[in-house]
């Protein structure tokens, strides 16, 4: 028996034990341990106050339920942003069933947990059947969620009493010393982990996020399942949403607000991989599954090869675009049919990274077997070399910016046409300034995704660039000129923090970013707390507000933004610098292999995305006179909207700064049109997102209309044939 076979001579327990010191978890408790005994010996009040040991254990129960949800979605590649909406909504529908009906609280309960799966429904049918990324769809239905919360909601406020005492009293009361909305949230977080660890379905969402092409060959229900772990999410959103009411006892506007990067951050600190596959609710390490154990009937031997290939063969992420120039050229004999990945699946040294995936020579027979089912349309809709062949208009005109530009086009049309006051110069004076931080965010932020990346932080940059030059200015008494020069160089230290941590240690953009979302907030809000600096010269705060020319609609800040926007077109678009920032988008490690600095460029393009929010941050506070470490908060969810509607793929290697420059102003003049209208921004957030998630949903739309009329010629030629060859037998 070779050493590969031979079982494990170590006791089960010697087993557990190095699994427990190997794993990530134990230094997450550990690192908690020792933040609770510090902030303990600080104020002991923390700890041994008479509420301190409650609270410390009731704060999160909340964060827990949302975070075991995210966890199920996570495992499966997927994320979901939309669940502090979702808790808004039945934190709200709560109250609102206590106040308007006599339900008892179990049913009360069960409507908000109803409430939540629905909703984790939505998201899941879109993901999972509309084949689209879960990042861009649950953005819109934050956006979506929030609007409705919003206008049902209003003003009204849902107070204490207004609610029974025995629903507050679940808020306040312990068993054994241990808060009962704890330990409801500990019973979820046991019962989800274990079906998770043991049950079949729990097993299956690990091999989905660990090989989505092998589970599928494998014969698993992939769209079932995602859609369960989407269900499950908003199922606990909707718990969280109850949780909520009970431990406040009211219910405002603002519940909810900002939780799902809270839930996002949980999760993934807790060990859960983000890129899925690995991970669990409660701590230890998962391992990869064995084949055996999703098996639903007898697999050929490829196809077990390609599942315990492991993670050797994931997709890439990026394969937006076929280039021409490689393989018979279109009308030599080839085929029309999309060019699709190929992979090899040797019996050794394959490669363990995820999203490398190797190539497998064309087979003799010429026609190119393909092992790779794409997760999603931006990243698998690859286009043939026919459609390079098309005419270079017909390829402007039916691309997604040029589907952009005509809506802004059309909605500017229409506004000026049937909304009053639309044409007047104040409207596009306004338009146009509050879209320049949203426009020059958006450009650092296109290139960062286009190469597969995203920048989460850069309104906490935003906001902590604002309190440095405040302060600077009004506390250190510096001038405006030097205290702007220092806050920019703050951004630009920012970006280069995030660019080291992912380019360099090779940690994932989205939980980094996510971190210093947070961190760099956080120290904004301990510089200044909940004070503010308005003390600033007039002659800037006049130059802020100041228009290029006296009678005209166009602010000043055009000014630089068009020198970014030209600065940044040259570099993505004309030079070779920005070659490579597409080519790492479509493959990073291709990238490698002709020479691009992956680590460098991406490296560059967060320092820059920092720079940039440092000057937004000075633009921000002259604009509104005011610094404090709240400005610009939650701004990074608008910057990402703009950029994914104007075209850019979130998988990366695909994306144009006209159609993002396109996709601000269009959302600049939605809001503005319907304010003029009479609209609440509740409506026009749900616009928004309806917005966003039908710009990505027209992919796959397009997509099953020409598979539905290839279909139907391929239909109706076989009925020919067949009347052909019957007409032939009779003859």
């Amino acid at each position: 028996m070779s050493d590969l076979t031979r079982p494990s001579a170590a006791t089960p327990a010697h087993r557990l034990l190095k699994d427990l010191l190997r794993s990530r978890e134990l230094a997450v408790a550990i690192v908690l341990v020792a933040l609770i005994a510090v902030t303990t010996i600080k104020s002991d009040a923390f700890l041994f106050a008479s509420t301190g040991w409650r609270d410390l254990l009731l704060t999160p129960s909340m964060l827990i339920l949302l975070a075991v949800g995210q966890t199920a979605v996570i495992i499966t590649r997927n994320v979901d942003l939309s669940v502090g909406s979702t808790l808004g909504l039945t934190a709200y529908l709560t109250g609102r069933l206590f106040i308007d009906t006599e339900l008892p609280i179990i049913a009360v309960v069960l409507a908000g947990i109803l409430m939540g799966a629905a909703l984790g429904a939505v998201n899941g049918i879109l993901v999972a059947w509309g084949r689209v990324p879960a990042l861009v769809i649950t953005l819109g239905t934050m956006y979506i969620y929030r609007g409705a919360f919003l206008t049902w909601a209003g003003s009204d406020r849902i107070n204490a009493d207004d609610m029974p005492s025995s629903f507050r009293d679940l808020g306040t009361e312990s068993v054994l010393g241990i808060p009962v909305l704890t330990i409801v949230a500990l019973v979820v977080l046991v019962l989800v982990g274990y079906y998770l660890s043991t049950a079949r379905g729990g097993r299956e969402l690990y091999a989905i996020g660990s090989d989505p092409d092998a589970a599928e060959l494998y014969g698993l229900r992939i769209r079932r399942r995602v859609l369960s772990a989407f269900v499950l999410s908003g199922a606990l959103a909707g718990l969280a949403g109850v949780v909520s009411a009970a431990r406040f006892g009211t219910v405002s506007s603002s519940v909810g607000t900002g939780v799902e990067f809270e839930a996002v951050g949980a999760a993934v600190i807790g060990g859960v991989a983000i890129f899925g596959g690995s991970g669990t609710v409660w701590g230890r390490g998962h391992r990869r599954v064995p084949a055996g154990h999703h098996q639903p009937g007898a697999a050929r031997p490829r196809h077990l090869r390609l599942l315990a290939a492991g993670r050797g063969r994931c997709a890439d992420r990026g394969r937006d675009r076929a280039r021409p120039g490689a393989g018979p050229a279109p009308g030599e004999g080839a085929r029309r049919r999309p060019r699709h990945r190929t992979t090899v699946i040797p019996a050794r040294r394959l490669d363990p990274r995820p999203g490398r995936a190797r190539w497998r020579p064309r087979p003799a027979g010429g026609r190119a077997m393909s092992t790779l089912t794409p997760s999603a349309p931006d990243a698998a809709a690859t286009r043939s070399y026919p459609a390079y062949s098309r005419p270079f208009w017909q390829r402007v005109v039916f691309s997604r910016e040029f589907a952009v530009i005509a809506l802004l086009i059309a909605a500017i049309v229409y506004s000026r046409s049937e909304v009053q006051y639309f044409d007047g110069p104040q409207t596009f004076y306004y338009l146009f300034r509050d879209s320049a931080s949203i426009l020059m965010l958006a450009l650092p932020m296109t290139a960062i995704i286009i190469t597969g990346e995203i920048d989460l932080s850069v309104a906490s940059t935003v906001g902590l660039t604002s309190v440095a030059f405040g302060m600077l200015h009004a506390d250190a008494g510096l001038s405006a000129t030097v205290a702007a020069l220092i806050a920019i160089g703050i951004g630009v230290v920012c970006g280069a923090f995030n660019g080291f941590l992912v380019a360099y240690v090779g940690l994932p953009s989205i939980a980094v970013t996510i971190g210093t979302l947070a961190l760099f907030r956080g120290i904004a809000a301990g510089l200044l707390g909940t004070e503010s600096r308005t003390d600033f010269p007039e002659s800037w705060t006049d130059l802020a507000k100041q228009r290029i020319v006296e009678d005209q609609p166009y602010p000043m800040i055009l000014i630089p933004f068009l020198l970014l926007a030209i600065a940044f077109v040259l570099l993505l678009h004309f030079s070779s610098f920005g070659r490579g920032i597409y080519e790492i988008g479509l493959n990073d490690e291709a990238a490698h292999f002709t020479g691009v600095d992956v680590a460098r460029t991406k490296a560059i393009l967060f320092v820059l995305s920092g720079a940039v929010a440092g000057f937004v941050g000075i633009y921000t506070t002259l604009v509104t006179g005011v610094a404090r470490a709240e400005n610009s908060q939650g701004l990074e969810l608008s910057v990402i909207a703009a950029v994914l509607l104007g075209g850019v793929s979130i998988f990366g290697g695909k994306g144009a700064l006209h159609g993002v420059i396109a996709g601000v102003l269009l959302i600049g003049v939605i809001q503005r049109a319907m304010l003029l209208s009479g609209e609440t921004i509740n409506i026009i957030n749900i616009v928004i997102g309806v917005l966003l998630v039908l710009s990505v949903m027209s992919t796959s739309l397009l997509a099953l209309g020409r598979r539905l009329v290839e279909a139907g010629k391929g239909a109706r030629g076989s009925g020919r044939s067949t009347d052909g060859a019957g007409k032939r037998s009779l003859s």
